[in-house]
């Protein structure tokens, strides 16, 4: 197989979304609680950063996993990210990609601000994303080394992560060793992973020692070993397996060597906790000399573990060490880099070496020394950074400098075997190096200014193995004199190469992996590598060109991984290589030794006639343009495109007998389907066919060739056909018995003409889909069903079932003509997990004639767009009899439908639906419901969520619905005292025409979880919460939604207010409020009289929030398009209402006249950050301060106003002085604007000119379209604009001058004045006055030049007037009769 040509260092180990529980995490009391404690925290609104932190060992990175599969498990996050960062050789743009990658996110820009900027409106979207980061750390540094280390914290804004007021949905994960690292990186809240106690480490060491420890003479020995273990479980497992089944002599000889090499530290704090107590956490010294323990604390145990190993074990797991720790390692690079160390013993070839790696990586697995990879768990292992450390000290040849920023030149590499030189800030290697041992080199150094000096590798004459990673535009000469070296890995992806030919005199090379995409042309002496028994060019995308005899040349060559980089073969001419530019596919039949090939060949008349690939092993040949790729772990691919039929040579028929995976496209796969099933295809495992009209049917059995014994396709795991116009059916004839047995996945689409499954006669086949497990069905307009009773009854193992776009489909299960002719009693799909019903048109139900069906593991159902749906299991009679043929179900889930597992149901576009649910159901079923969808339901009267479901789904948390033009009741509860609500954390009500409230006061009473409320496009709403009288027989006197966070409303014409008759009402966790159009909105909270007195039923309401609502954690409001509303606020509010208000937003509210951000509502502390008011025509002043102690405006940085006519001045002086925050002013379309900063009577009657700071922070500042604006401040003082670097004053015609004082910017350079960019000449105001002065003269002159031309224009119309008078003239002096 091919290596994925990806950097050692920058590359992560990726985390799919999908978590699942991580190996070793043992459900001890110690573990659940400390898991328990950080999902607690997640859900903590005032927590954003957590440090899980705890010495190395402990079990850090298997709690962040498990809180990540515990987070998804419970549904607090719409997107989990993992990334494992580990040592100082990790950049922060590498950082910023990998959570990029893991989120779906292009990173736009180049530098690493402009990466961040994107990352950060990712992450801030509104979704909610938990980010771990596991093992921050600074790896340890000799202070001699220190200050050539590249020293780079993990800056979390740097990177792009949201960690001040934009996050929101964003909460941060950290582990570290080092609880000061988390404090640094702002971890709100630090939660230690103690060592398991006593009693838990006996227990994990005993399940990994097995019950030998209790064998007499072994027991007080093995707990002497648990005790030098100090409950941590990396060494009680590494232990443990060390010991299984070992004999007295073995137990005591390691117990002796744990406390020989105990740090003494570590030996001293052991004793002091024996001395005191039977386990260190017991005492209080556990707590106070942990910190510092670090990484020493386990390495003994897993040094015991090195020390068992034998010689090849011990030389893989020292190879490994060489890459950092944590990072995924290829298996396949340990075969490569094994295999040139001569690492292994008595192997016969490379696939000999890969079996043996794959069996020594389980064994340093299972002593602990290795862990499994997070990208491919099968392909990839890793190494925590303990064993790691092990490694480095037990063999003194291993020079290991990871992070660095320079070289160090001080060291003595004489003596070492193995170097590994990772770091992205290297700018010039050494000119020498002098390393007469150095068998082993990793360079890995990505930075564009990298100098590389030719003489490098002069002193390495005895390397072996060399890997080299480099931004470099041509390999040092001296790369020649390497003469020993066997294996060669090149990843030099951005430079343009200019001579690689060196790489030919490397005669002794065995191995060589080239990824370099700039390469056009394989050099010839490639040739003259004799001795090559692989060559991997999978990574030279551009590669044109491979001169003829080059590939020939390679007689040992055992490999050949070509897939994506060559693909210009000419076609075959014999043996001669007159004329020929390029390689030719004959030469492939000199590698008489070639097993493994991976190859692009473009056409199938480039075969030659002889066969090429009789003796391959392993094979993924793709021929023709088939662009189809798998991920299948299959060992021998082949695809085809074939546009016509054509005779296939060069062995591929014999492929076609062994292939395990065939993929076909193209007419031409009629032929090679024939070929295909003479043998009845006991090979194939995977089977792709599409694109291809000329097929009628797959499989069919009246053939007279085939063997009517055989089972057809007995081990195909996946069969997948697309586009296949013509296929009628997949089987002809009776399949034998075993056919498609093994069948796992099944793909159907774009097939117009089949109009059955498998098979039309089930009398003739005994064909049993019991390792069926998904099933995809997609615009197969001719099928009118899929599984008969009896193949529905074997689908044992189905986990997914998806059908859309089916036409002519009625029902999915049938009762077939063959088989038992009377409804079959119960149909149960034990393992399905995920069902989808999509734009099935003629669906009237899933089945018919069945007394109970069960889903007991179904977990997600999709139902969308079936107009014709009776009923999800219609009985007989609703299909048949004429009394209720055209009439609509009385529900859509009858009671013969069990769903005990069912989390997610999602309903949409059900037009004959009245109904939902039917009064009485299985009793189990819908308890699990987590999530609930309605949508495009026209014909729904009923209430969408009845007590009935309530009381089944008491874990139910979202609601949404849209669209439901009938409903007029949500709940329907009735007169329920008792509502099981509790659970509802999510309700969005769209697009509802019926519905005139939400709630009852009985009903809000349980929402106690509610979080998100939404309701938009009811246009017959008209209170959220209605009164209730008639449930406790009085209006209730106070309302209280605990844990609201969200409310939207909008586009309600019909509200008058949230309820009525309330006297309080309270939000004491409620964070963001959106009101938009609402034109009968008298009051959020509007009071009888105001609704029903006649001499205030037309007036307009005082204020939106009166003094009965509480909103006392209040931090976004946006109020648009209010047309009544003439105030916002009352003069009286409740205590510690809108105190944490950081964005406002009022947006055309014409009648607003009153102050915008009146007095009361400014609080000291203040939060108010950002301030927006739009088309709000009658406003007439925006801020006006009382009496308050302190500076209640400090904290905005952004105020924006735009079109708001009445508004002539923005601040007074003195309110312009308490904005020492403020960073961005846009005032636009004001019309009746005069100054932004007016003048007051008290500073004019003093008449002192003083020199004042204006806006201090003040760094944008845009005035636009105002047409009455004279000055931007009147104040007669001289200001300073210190950190003002952009301005704006554009159709700004009365502006003469910017103010009466002197003005001093002196960080603007240039201002734009009427769409024209000036540079500023010492004092803003003379500039300013200088462009109008000028911009006058040059009116002046235009207007002058104007007049002149007007003038001028007169004189020659006048002139032409007075010529065409004469001519007249002279014309009335002729002929008469002329005239």
């Amino acid at each position: 197989m091919a290596v994925e040509n990806s950097s050692v260092w920058g590359n992560f180990d990726r985390v799919k979304n999908s978590f699942r529980p991580p190996f070793g995490f043992m459900k001890f009391k110690s573990r659940i609680s400390t898991l328990k404690e950080v999902i607690e925290t997640l859900k903590n609104d005032e927590i954003n950063i957590i440090g899980i932190c705890g010495m190395s060992g402990v079990g850090k990175t298997t709690m962040v996993k498990q809180v990540a599969v515990k987070a998804q498990k419970e549904n607090l996050f719409d997107e989990i990210v993992m990334v494992v960062l580990g040592s100082l050789s990790t950049s922060l743009s590498d950082i910023q990609c990998q959570i990029a990658d893991q989120l779906g996110l292009k990173l736009e820009g180049e530098t690493l601000i402009q990466r961040a900027a994107c990352l950060r409106r990712r992450l801030a979207n509104g979704k909610r994303i938990l980010l771990a980061l596991d093992a921050v750390s600074e790896e340890p540094v000799d202070e001699v080394l220190e200050e050539l280390v590249f020293d780079q914290r993990f800056d979390l804004e740097a990177i792009g992560i949201p960690i001040r007021g934009e996050n929101r949905g964003c909460k941060v994960v950290l582990t570290s060793e080092d609880d000061v690292i988390c404090s640094q990186m702002g971890a709100q809240k630090k939660i230690q992973v103690k060592p398991l106690t006593k009693e838990e480490a006996w227990h994990l060491f005993k399940e990994m020692a097995g019950d030998s420890v209790d064998a007499p003479d072994i027991r007080s020995i093995a707990e002497q070993v648990v005790t030098e273990c100090l409950g941590l479980p990396l060494a009680l497992r590494a232990i443990g397996r060390v010991l299984k089944n070992k004999s007295n002599f073995v137990w005591t000889h390691a117990l002796k060597r744990l406390r020989d090499d105990q740090e003494p530290r570590i030996r001293s704090l052991c004793t002091l906790t024996r001395g005191t107590a039977a386990w260190p956490e017991e005492t209080a010294a556990w707590t106070e000399e942990t910190a510092a323990w670090k990484e020493e604390t386990a390495r003994p145990h897993l040094r015991l573990s090195y020390d068992s190993l034998d010689e090849e074990a011990k030389s893989l797991f020292l190879l490994c060490c060489l890459y950092p720790a944590c990072r995924d390692i290829h298996i396949e690079e340990l075969v490569r880099c094994g295999m040139g160390l001569r690492i292994f013993k008595d192997i016969n070839g490379l696939e000999e070496a890969r079996n043996r790696v794959r069996l020594l990586v389980d064994w340093l697995k299972s002593f602990c020394l290795l862990l499994d990879g997070d990208k491919d768990e099968n392909e990839s292992v890793k190494m925590h950074d303990l064993a790691r450390e092990v490694g480095r000290t037990s063999n003194n040849a291993f020079c290991i400098l990871h992070g660095y920023r320079a070289w160090p030149m001080y060291i003595t590499y004489e003596g070492y075997t193995s170097i590994s030189m990772i770091s992205d800030k290297i700018t010039k290697l050494p000119e020498s190096l002098r390393c007469p041992k150095l068998r082993t080199l990793l360079l890995a150094c990505m930075n564009n200014s990298l100098k590389t000096p030719n003489c490098f590798f002069e002193g390495m004459r005895t390397l072996q193995v060399l890997h080299l990673e480099l931004s470099i535009a041509l390999l040092p000469s001296s790369l020649q004199f390497l003469r020993n070296l066997h294996s060669l890995t090149l990843n030099l992806p951005n430079y343009e190469l200019e001579n690689i030919t060196a790489i030919g005199e490397l005669l002794n090379l065995e191995i060589l992996s080239f990824c370099a995409p700039s390469v056009k042309v394989l050099p010839e002496e490639i040739g003259r590598l004799a001795n090559l028994t692989l060559l991997d060019l999978t990574g030279c995308h551009r590669l044109e060109r491979i001169s003829p005899g080059v590939i020939s040349g390679l007689v040992r060559l055992q490999e050949l991984y070509m897939m994506g980089s060559f693909s210009n073969w000419e076609a075959d001419k014999g043996e001669s290589k007159e004329g020929r530019r390029n390689a030719s596919l004959r030469e492939l039949q000199s590698l008489s030794d070639l097993k493994i090939l991976e190859i692009y060949i473009p056409d199938a008349a480039l075969l030659p006639r002889n066969p090429l690939f009789a003796d391959l092993t392993k094979y993924k040949i793709r021929i023709g343009d088939n662009g189809w790729w798998s991920v299948f772990p299959f060992q021998k691919h082949l695809l085809l495109k074939l546009d016509k039929s054509i005779a296939l040579h060069g062995g591929v028929s014999k492929l076609l007998k062994c292939t395990e995976l065939l993929s076909l496209r193209g007419k031409g796969s009629r032929n090679v389907v024939h070929e295909l099933v003479q043998d009845g295809v006991q090979h194939l495992k995977y089977l792709s066919i599409e694109s291809c009209d000329m097929l009628f049917c797959l499989v069919d059995t009246t053939d007279l060739s085939l063997d009517s014994s055989a089972a057809i396709f007995p081990i195909l795991e996946s069969l997948k056909l697309d586009d296949l116009r013509r296929l009628k059916e997949i089987c002809h004839g009776q399949l034998p018995e075993g056919s498609f047995g093994k069948l796992r996945t099944l793909i159907l689409q774009l097939l117009p003409s089949l109009t059955h499954f498998l098979v039309e006669d089930l009398a003739q086949t005994t064909v049993s889909l019991h390792n069926l497990r998904s099933v995809e069905l997609d615009r197969c307009n001719g099928l009118r069903n899929l599984f008969s009773l009896s193949m529905a009854q074997g689908l044992v193992q189905l986990q997914e079932l998806r059908i859309s776009h089916c036409e002519m489909m009625k029902e999915v299960i049938w009762e077939g003509r063959g088989e038992d002719g009377h409804a079959t009693n119960k149909i149960e799909f034990p393992h399905l997990e995920y069902m989808a019903l999509i734009q099935l048109e003629g669906l009237t139900g899933f089945s018919r004639g069945i007394d109970k069906i069960e889903f007991p593991q179904l977990k997600k159902l999709h139902i969308k767009c079936l107009p014709k749906i009776m009923s999800f299991f219609p009985i007989e009679s609703t299909l048949h009899s004429d009394e209720n043929c055209n009439a609509t179900l009385q529900s859509i889930f009858p009671q013969q439908v069990a769903f005990p597992s069912l989390e997610k149901l999602e309903l949409v576009g059900l037009l004959n639906a009245s109904d939902l649910w039917a009064s009485e159901l299985s009793t189990e079923s819908f308890c699990k419901l987590r999530s609930l969808k309605v949508e495009d339901c026209h014909g729904l009267v009923k209430n969408v969520v009845p007590v009935n479901i309530i009381k089944m789904s008491p874990s139910l948390e979202k609601v949404k619905i849209y669209n439901c033009d009938l409903v007029e009741d949500v709940f329907g509860f009735g007169g329920h005292q008792e509502i099981p609500v509790a659970n509802i954390r999510r309700l969005v009500v769209r697009c509802c025409g019926s519905l005139r409230n939400l709630f009852s006061p009985s009903i809000v009473r349980g929402l106690v979880h509610l979080q998100e409320l939404t309701i938009d496009g009811c246009s017959m709403m008209e209170e959220v919460i209605w009164e209730g009288r008639g449930e406790d027989g009085h209006v209730t006197n106070k309302i209280e939604f605990p844990r609201l966070e969200y409310i939207s409303l909008t586009e309600l014409e019909a509200l008058t207010g949230f309820s009525r008759g309330i006297d309080k009402i309270e939000f004491p966790q409620l964070k963001k409020l959106h009101i938009k159009y609402l034109p009968k909105g008298k009051s959020f909270f509007p009071s009888e009289s105001i609704l029903h007195s006649d001499e205030n039923r037309n007036a307009t309401l005082l204020s939106i929030f009166p003094q009965q609502v509480v909103f006392p954690r209040l931090e976004e409001l946006e109020l648009v398009d209010l047309p009544n509303a003439s105030d916002l606020w009352c003069s009286e509010l409740s205590t510690g209402s809108f105190c944490k208000l950081r964005s406002l937003m009022v947006k055309d509210c014409h009648r607003l006249v009153r102050n915008v951000v009146p007095a009361h509502i400014l609080q000291v502390p203040p939060n108010l950050e950002k301030v927006e008011i739009y088309n709000c025509d009658s406003v007439e002043e925006v801020f006006r301060l009382g009496g308050h102690q302190g500076n209640p405006l400090e904290n905005i940085r952004t105020l924006i106003v735009r079109c708001c006519g009445s508004l002539r001045n923005m601040f007074s002086p003195s309110v312009a002085g308490c904005f020492v925050h403020l960073q961005e002013l846009i005032i636009h379309d004001c019309s009746a604007m005069e100054a932004v900063v007016a003048n007051e009577d008290e500073e004019q009657m003093g008449g002192d000119r003083i020199y004042v700071t204006l806006f201090a922070q003040l760094k944008h500042l845009e005035l636009r379209d105002l047409p009455s604006l004279g000055k931007f401040c009147h104040a007669i003082h001289d200001w300073e604009m210190p950190s003002l670097h952009h301005l704006e004053a554009i159709n700004c015609p009365e502006m003469q001058t910017f103010s009466p004082g002197f003005v001093h910017a002196p960080n603007l350079y240039h201002v734009e004045v009427e769409a024209k960019w000036i540079r500023i000449k010492r004092d803003l105001n003379k500039t300013i006055q200088h462009f109008f002065e000028k911009k006058e003269v040059e009116e002046e002159r235009e207007d002058e030049r104007k007049s002149r031309e007007r003038r001028e224009t007169t004189k020659k119309i006048r002139k032409r007037r007075g010529k065409e008078g004469n001519n007249e003239d002279n014309n009335d002096d002729g002929d008469p009769q002329q005239r």
